[in-house]
């Protein structure tokens, strides 16, 4: 699926910047989700974040959603996010989610987007959704390069013939035919 446009419609919905006019406590919230340039990061300089609270001018603090896989996201985004009742005391009680728990200091964090939930959950789903046939076709693509890898050969020398290993059990069992029938006449 190729990434939205700057000025498309899906982008647009996905991210709203601060105008003038909305002061942060408008726009920065509890249960937010927001992402924004950091510059004091360590593992991530662009943090998507699920704000539990802030400091202004000091920190803010929230769940990283980088830290966590897609089913947990998507669990949170659709319990959490938004809620203006969202806090560290609705997570810690899960240590997976609870050790994506960040604090971030103020003066390091430039470029702040708020994102919208619901835009965000449908995006995801949309990515995540596989059809089955590119799943089998993925399944055969994989067993062809096992094949390549583990038997060489076979692709140089005994193309449209039964695999080596297939022609040893079809002779194997033409001897045991033929030393049945052979015992049966003898």
């Amino acid at each position: 699926m190729p990434s939205p446009a700057p000025n498309s419609p899906v982008f647009n919905a996905l991210f709203q910047t601060p105008t003038p006019a909305m002061g942060v406590s408008q726009y920065l919230t509890k249960g937010s989700l927001i992402v924004f340039k950091y510059s004091f990061w360590i593992h991530d300089p662009y943090p998507l974040v699920i704000v539990s609270d802030y400091m202004f001018g000091i920190k803010i603090r929230g769940v990283n959603l980088h830290y966590l896989t897609y089913p947990i996201i998507s669990s949170i985004l659709g319990t959490t996010c938004a809620s203006k009742t969202f806090s560290y005391s609705n997570i810690k009680s899960n240590t997976y989610i609870s050790s994506a728990f960040r604090t971030y200091k103020w003066n390091g964090i430039s470029q702040v987007k708020r994102l919208d939930c619901n835009t965000l959950l449908k995006v995801i789903s949309g990515v995540r959704s596989i059809d089955p046939s590119q799943t089998q076709a993925i399944k055969q693509s994989v067993q062809d390069q096992l094949n390549r890898t583990t038997n060489p050969n076979l692709d140089q020398s005994n193309q449209g013939t039964t695999p080596v290993v297939g022609q040893v059990a079809t002779v194997g069992q033409q001897n045991t035919q033929n030393n049945q029938s052979g015992a049966l006449n003898g």
